[in-house]
């Protein structure tokens, strides 16, 4: 895991969910401070504690894991027709 690129996708949806460190710890119940070591890049988080976050942010856990991107997803509405989105993280 690049621990750099981890950390400012986590920034990045963050600040798209207005979310805080102070809330984010509530949130996942990981302290301030590993969370302010993971936005810093100094800590590479547990999987439980990847998964605790990115839930929090609404991020996929491998997409925050590699540091962010696009992902396309393909839905078929209620006529049967195909639907493509693609979000970014």
């Amino acid at each position: 895991m690049n621990t750099k690129a981890f950390a400012e996708c986590m920034k990045r949806n963050m600040d798209k969910q207005g979310i805080t460190v102070e809330v984010l710890s509530k949130i996942t119940g990981i302290t301030d401070l590993k969370l302010e070591e993971c936005l810093s890049g100094d800590y590479k988080p547990k999987a439980k504690e990847l998964f605790a976050i990115a839930e929090a942010i609404k991020v996929p856990p491998l997409v925050l894991k590699s540091g962010g991107g696009m992902t396309h997803s393909l839905v078929i509405d209620e006529d049967g027709k195909k639907i493509g989105e693609l979000h970014e993280y």
